[in-house]
């Protein structure tokens, strides 16, 4: 009795020998873990936080684990998960993102980012508000030029649209300041003028004697104005893209930024300087997205 006694002390002694040694040794394995939590967060390149996406997690084998959607923050939580997840695919992406179908997770937290794009869709039922992805459109300007939305955000910093009239003395007196600001800018800025009132034949006898029309509403025609050609690019507006800002005066201004998101809305004219400080400030290098309700928030960035 007493020998097995002490075998089994011996025995025991062995084990816990062992056990310290290999814990010292730092060779002891860890419990495997069964509990995992993850978060996501999904941004847009823009730099805005995207709520409501569905995002589902995936085991290594593509089960189901479970789903959870971004809060206003742009973040999804899943539950303690006893599978570890590998994967997540995103559902309900808002129209204007790129997206892949399926993301790898990076540990337990992961961040997304997805890349805006113009909405290749017509502007029909559309009401922009700032902030908004712009859709797609392609108009042809005085010169039989085609000009395609997407296309020059391919080239360029930021795009103007300007909404005038061919009767609007505002938008006439604007438009030697605009053009001399633009040409200053053209290439890093795209520009439009955006017509939905006259037809083409209009708009190029209105460019043809623009000289004309400028002295008679400035007030000058006994002692003529030398005004510089007018070489903006004009074109019809026969997509509702105006009626979808619902501007009621004109001329009105919409800037584009390199990111697709219509980030100025301005009714009424703008001054040489004020046109000089908006290319300048969506043009530059550093510009990270920023919306404008006002002009004088550009002193504050």
């Amino acid at each position: 009795m007493k020998k097995i006694v002490f075998t089994a002390l011996t025995l025991a002694t062995l084990l816990l020998m062992l056990f310290a040694l290999s814990s010292c040794n730092g060779e002891q394995n860890p419990p495997p873990k069964s509990e995992f939590l993850y978060q996501v967060s999904i941004k847009s390149d823009a730099g805005k936080a995207l709520k409501g996406i569905t995002v589902e997690f995936h085991d290594e084998n593509g089960e189901f684990l479970d789903y959870k959607i971004t809060n206003s923050s742009g973040v999804a939580v899943s539950s303690t998960l006893t599978k570890e997840a590998k994967t997540v695919v995103l559902y309900d992406v808002p129209k204007g993102y790129k997206f892949d179908e399926i993301y790898t997770l990076g540990g337990e937290n992961t961040e997304i980012l997805l890349q805006t794009q113009v909405i290749n869709e017509s502007h029909e039922g559309v009401e922009y508000q700032l902030g908004d992805i712009m859709h797609d459109f392609t108009v042809t300007d005085q010169n039989g030029n085609e000009i395609t939305l997407s296309e020059l955000l391919e080239e360029k910093q930021m795009v103007m649209l300007n909404f005038w009239y061919v009767t609007c003395s505002f938008c006439v007196k604007e438009f030697p300041d605009m053009n001399k600001v633009y040409d200053a800018y053209s290439t890093k800025a795209g520009f439009v003028g955006l017509n939905s009132s006259n037809n083409q034949a209009s708009i190029n006898s209105f460019i043809a004697n623009f000289d004309e029309r400028f002295n008679y509403y400035n007030g000058t025609e006994a002692n003529p104005i030398d005004v510089p050609d007018l070489t903006l690019p004009l074109a019809v507006d026969d997509q509702g893209i105006e009626r979808a800002f619902g501007f009621s005066v004109n001329p009105a201004t919409v800037i584009v930024d390199k990111y697709g998101i219509v980030s100025f809305i301005h009714e009424g004219a703008l001054s040489e300087s004020q046109l000089d400080d908006l290319f300048s400030f969506f043009t530059d290098e550093g510009y990270t997205h920023t919306e404008l309700e006002e002009l004088s928030d550009l002193t504050q960035n």
